[in-house]
């Protein structure tokens, strides 16, 4: 990939596509089932998520446009804490899809094949970041986050830790394997990564230091920009809430500042260079009321952490489980690192 180039992320088409009959109609017997209220199904569309834990599908029935989504790998738990979150921001100012009670009023509906959620829709066109709306992104941003402090943490609420030291040694063992970079046809991406590997091992163990347990709440690690909507009437809207969990915000924040201001740079119509461009963001964030609950100047090496422990993950499941459906973004997750050392530098 050349520096800046669109990928997966830049496309900012929602249209969803309409699902094969098969499934169309194990849909429409599901809304019939648990949702009679709703009507007639008048249409159903795939989203073609690279989500494998969920699946998620457009349901359009008399009533309107409802988010059909079936889990695979959550515990009913997860899916509770999950709505308990929605309905929370539900009652805010925040846009997020609301859950919808089923005929036996319950969010979670289940049969013996599968477990299902049904949310609202949530209109809106996906986020194209550019320098010219990153401030405002930023601001609703924060006013999310700031809402998600105040919902309480208890020991049993799902958690998104830190593990640095298993990210440094996962990378470095992969890096010594040339026949695994052989076997996955990504040469050049491993040599990428050589070169980059000692400012990630140098930001790993920073991120070590600077990491604090204090700084604890729920917060939404992935909001890359298909997991964010915008509508010029109602403002930006939030999406896959399955990535909320208690960690420390300037992970998130890290994560989602590097993604969304590399999709900026790809954007950008000005001739401002991606250092310009990331000065001008870290400024915009300072400016944000969210603001004082951020480490700001140190947000590119908590991003980076977040990035390599994405990477490290990818590489495990595929060589100790055989899980390929990741490694079409190990490219993607290699070059997010090499162009946030162009934005922010080794610093």
């Amino acid at each position: 990939m050349k520096d800046f180039e669109a990928d997966y992320f830049s496309n900012v088409c929602s249209a969803p596509s309409e699902l094969v009959e098969v499934r169309d109609l194990s849909v429409q017997t599901h809304i019939k089932n648990f949702y009679p209220s709703l009507g007639k199904v008048q249409g159903v569309y795939s989203y073609g998520s690279l989500d494998i834990n969920s699946r998620n599908v457009k349901v359009v029935t008399e009533e309107g446009s409802f988010t059909l989504k079936f889990w695979e790998n959550a515990s009913l738990n997860r899916l509770n804490e999950i709505i308990e979150i929605l309905l929370f921001l539900g009652n805010q100012t925040i846009r997020t899809p609301s859950p919808i009670k089923n005929c036996n009023q319950e969010y979670v509906s289940r049969t013996q094949k599968q477990i299902t959620t049904l949310f609202t829709y949530l209109d809106g066109e996906l986020f194209g970041p550019t320098p010219d709306n990153l401030a405002d992104f930023f601001e609703a941003t924060g006013q999310l986050f700031s809402l998600l402090a105040e919902i309480p943490t208890t020991n049993q609420s799902t958690s998104y830790m830190a593990a640095p030291h298993q990210t440094q040694k996962s990378i470095k063992h992969s890096l010594k394997d040339s026949g695994l970079w052989v076997e996955l046809d990504m040469v050049e991406f491993h040599e990428n990564l050589i070169s980059m590997w000692p400012s990630i091992n140098k930001d790993l163990d920073l991120f070590t230091r600077l990491n604090h347990p204090s700084k604890l709440q729920y917060s939404h690690y992935d909001l890359h920009p298909r997991n964010v909507l915008f509508d010029r009437n109602h403002g930006f809207g939030f999406l896959d809430f399955d990535a909320c969990a208690v960690s420390n915000p300037n992970v998130a924040w890290g994560f989602l500042l590097i993604k969304n201001l590399r999709q900026a740079c790809v954007n950008k119509n000005k001739k401002e260079s991606a250092k310009v461009l990331s000065l001008s963001a870290l400024s915009d964030l300072q400016k944000i009321s969210y603001a004082q609950d951020l480490d700001i100047l140190n947000l590119p090496i908590y991003g980076r952490y977040e990035i390599a422990k994405r990477l490290a993950s990818i590489l495990d499941e595929y060589t100790s489980h055989g899980t390929k459906i990741w490694i079409s973004m190990l490219p993607v997750q290699i070059q997010l690192l090499r162009e946030s050392y162009l934005m922010f530098g080794n610093g």
